[in-house]
């Protein structure tokens, strides 16, 4: 299978995943619409990304649009995901349905039927999701947080409480040199 270090034409068709390319980098300056699909990319970068039933490592875009995609990392001002799974965001706006999500940092984040493991947004609503730990600003809709805040006090007392154990036996039991 040969592999590319970079793919910059103004118009994009990879094979699928079954083919014989992979790419490690695609990137578009032209506003056109960059689409991938069933296809495994190291790299994608563009004012509009459409990536379908791909697996990318990073995406860097304006507008972003993911279907039934896996991706490590995704950067964009507006951000639109369904039935994908996605590691880190970051974005402006970013729209999630049925997507799992491990990190999130957003201005706006709105979560319909996904789980969300940690998310930092300034505006959250929520639609039938969870989220482990949320931060933010403000939050409507139907949130079930994984860990409150009474649960996330008591869980960092008893850490406490463990970790000045633990100093107090090494200092005991530790050799003396």
């Amino acid at each position: 299978m040969p592999l590319t270090d970079a793919f910059n034409p103004t118009t994009i068709s990879l094979p699928p995943l079954g083919g014989a390319i992979f790419v490690r980098q695609v990137s578009m300056s032209e506003p056109e619409v960059l689409q991938v699909r069933e296809s495994a990319v190291s790299r994608v970068s563009g004012e509009k990304v459409h990536v379908s039933q791909s697996q990318v490592d990073v995406v860097q875009a304006t507008q972003a649009e993911l279907q039934q995609a896996t991706i490590r990392q995704a950067q964009a001002e507006h951000l639109q995901a369904r039935q994908s799974v996605i590691v880190s965001l970051r974005a402006d706006q970013a729209s999630l349905e049925a997507s799992p999500l491990i990190y999130a940092q957003a201005d706006a984040l709105s979560v319909h039927g996904g789980q969300v493991v940690a998310a930092r947004a300034n505006q959250v609503q929520i639609q039938g999701g969870r989220v482990g730990l949320l931060i933010a600003g403000r939050v409507e809709g139907e949130v079930q947080v994984l860990l409150s805040r009474r649960e996330a006090a008591i869980a960092g007392l008893m850490a406490g409480a463990a970790a000045a154990l633990l100093y107090v036996l090494w200092r005991v039991f530790a050799p003396k040199t």
